[in-house]
């Protein structure tokens, strides 16, 4: 069984619901938290950038 799993379409959404101001960027950062990904995990997928969505959750 392939456990990778492609983020890209997800991530996508979850951005473009942010710059749109669909979501808060807690909210963002809640949905990243609930699909299992971490910090880590977003640098690792090349979304490091996201990491500020994550820092501002836990400063809450």
């Amino acid at each position: 069984m392939n456990r990778n799993r492609d983020y890209t379409d997800v991530l996508k959404n979850i951005i473009d619901d942010e710059l749109e101001g669909r979501c808060s960027e807690s909210e963002c950062a809640v949905w990243l938290s609930e699909m299992g990904l971490t910090a880590e995990d977003l640098t690792e997928l090349g979304y490091g950038y996201l990491n500020d969505l994550f820092a501002e959750e836990d400063g809450d």
